[in-house]
This record gives structure tokens, sequence and C-alpha cells, in this order.
């Protein structure tokens, strides 16, 4: 009993801390990302690990429907942080490879959580997608996380 209970905690351990990408995939995969046609793509970054003072990233790409998109991010510390960073870049794909269409950087003093979120006119005809960066810093401790979305269809 003891070791299923063991095997148990360690297997949910192991999928707290990785990276989580939710969204339907319609094929192809390109530097990371998983074209699709679903609406929205969102990536998921958690740490449940006692004494990390970066506790959660979060991003997400939105198809507005009408030529835009919208971008959300946040950043989650474990406690009242000195400094919360979000760093997102929008990316278009084009002949193959991921190029930057817009970057949108956000700093928060002595705070525990960050959300910012725009939207954006792109072009439409081509697959767009969300990279991120959360960074927190508390002290001399800096922790910070990358993230990816999926790429959406923009009809």
């Amino acid at each position: 009993m003891k070791k299923l209970i063991c095997s148990i905690i360690a297997v949910i351990l192991v999928y707290s801390i990785n990276l989580n990408v939710y969204a339907s995939s319609d094929g192809k995969r390109v530097d990371g990302s998983v074209l699709t046609n679903e609406m929205s793509s969102e990536v998921t970054y958690e740490s449940l690990q006692k004494g990390n003072i970066l506790n959660r990233v979060i991003g997400r790409i939105t198809n507005n429907g009408n030529g835009s998109v919208n971008i959300y991010g946040s950043v989650y510390g474990s406690s009242t942080c000195d400094k919360l960073t979000l760093d997102m870049t929008l990316q278009r794909l084009v002949n193959g490879s991921w190029i930057n269409v817009g970057s949108f950087s956000n700093t928060e003093k002595n705070n525990s959580y960050m959300i910012k979120s725009y939207n954006i006119s792109v072009t439409k005809g081509y697959y767009y997608r969300l990279k991120l960066v959360g960074v927190a810093t508390k002290g001399s401790t800096t922790e910070s996380q990358t993230g990816i979305t999926d790429g959406l269809l923009i009809k």
C-alpha cells in the first residue's frame, strides 16, 4: 500500500512541474507548435515545489474572429515578489518560420501577480502563436519560465 501511495504522489509531482499545452491538434508541427484551427491555445507552467517564488505562468492566444487576436499573459508568485516581469511576443508563420510581429514587456514591483491582455489586428490567412517569458525576483533569487502556444489559423 505504501508503494502505491508513493507511486501516485510521484506521478502527481512529475505532472505538476511539466509544461502543459492545451489545444486540439489539426496536424503539422512547426518549431514546437502544432498548427490548429481552434479558436484559442493556452500554455501553463505551474510549480508546486516548496521554496519556489515563481508559482505559475499562463499564456493564451485567442482568435477574436474579426481579423484580430487577443494575447493574454499572467505571472503569479508564491508570495509578494520584489519584481515580476512578463514578456509576450506575437509571432506569425511565414514560409515555414515564425517571425515576430509584436512584443510587449511589462513589469510590476512589490506584487504577487501580474495580468496583461492586448487585442492586436493581424493579417488574415496566417498562423499566429504567442511566446512568453515570466520572471519572478525576490531578494537575490530569480526564477523564470518560457512558454509557447500552438499556432492558430486566422481566417
